[in-house]
């Protein structure tokens, strides 16, 4: 891993990051095609981002690519001054996922406990009351009681579920949080609890979060900056209030349509 030249208090920087995929076209030949480029950001320490645009915007694999499951084909990621391009291990230690969609992500055939102590017996060498004693504290965090860790994600409600699954994100103390496009599906109350979760996060325990999410609701009352996507380029960055009342078409667009007409567009 190589360091910067100079020193900053930035948390995360991308700097002319792109991504490209191969398709054949035709079988005889393959034809390059950008799904993210020259995306340049900064996150500082405490802040929270998110990522707005339409459903092609290139959002999600923005997401997908912090999260360690692509590597950028040009450009550079910093995590706090060190080069993380090909680091898939530190971006999936201290940025961690937030799989909202528990049907998929939890194993009915497994305890709470057991969901939760797996990340720790494969990224810590610690005793068994060692990770019981970070079970329980990840539950409190998440407003859950102790006796939930003896339970299958099949007797939960579907909140208890869902809280599960944030204790699951946070249980390796990540220095950031990722979360899709699914928050949007969250009913008002869960909304509610999220965010004051998030900022719960940001001010005890120095818990950056980036959103990737359509929902304007979600990202004024969460987010300190904004990012907005369109075609996998980056429209514009700042903060969040400031890019809320900005005059860019895109943006204002994206703003004005967040419920429905923008994003899904009826097949003619």
């Amino acid at each position: 891993m190589i360091k910067t030249n100079e020193h900053s208090d930035n948390l995360l920087e991308l700097r002319n990051v792109s991504l490209r995929e191969c398709r054949p076209f035709p079988l005889c030949f393959f034809r390059k095609k950008n799904i993210l480029e020259s995306l340049s950001f900064k996150l500082k320490e405490n802040e929270s981002l998110g990522i707005m645009g339409d459903e092609n915007s290139g959002k999600d694999i923005l997401i997908s690519l912090l999260a360690g499951m692509f590597n950028p084909t040009s450009g550079e990621m910093f995590f706090m001054d060190t080069l993380i391009n090909n680091d898939t291990e530190t971006r999936k230690s201290n940025m961690r996922m937030l799989f909202i969609n528990t049907a998929n992500a939890l194993n009915p055939r497994m305890k709470v406990k057991d969901l939760l102590q797996i990340p720790l017996m494969l990224n810590y060498d610690l005793t068994e009351d060692e990770r019981n004693e970070r079970v329980w504290e990840i539950l409190k965090l998440v407003d859950l009681t102790q006796d939930i860790a003896f339970k299958y994600p099949n007797t939960l409600s579907i909140g208890q579920r869902k809280r599960v699954a944030l204790a699951r994100a946070l249980i390796l103390n990540p220095r950031i949080l990722l979360a899709n496009k699914t928050m949007s599906s969250f009913d008002p109350l869960m909304r509610t609890y999220i965010c004051s979760l998030f900022a719960k996060l940001k001010k005890e325990r120095q818990i950056s979060t980036i959103i990737s999410t359509s929902d304007l609701d979600i990202l004024s009352r969460a987010c300190d900056k904004l990012l907005i996507m369109n075609n996998g380029r980056m429209v514009e960055f700042g903060n969040t209030e400031e890019i809320i009342n900005s005059s860019n078409d895109i943006t204002r667009k994206l703003i004005a349509n967040y419920h429905n007409e923008y994003r899904f567009k009826p097949r003619r």
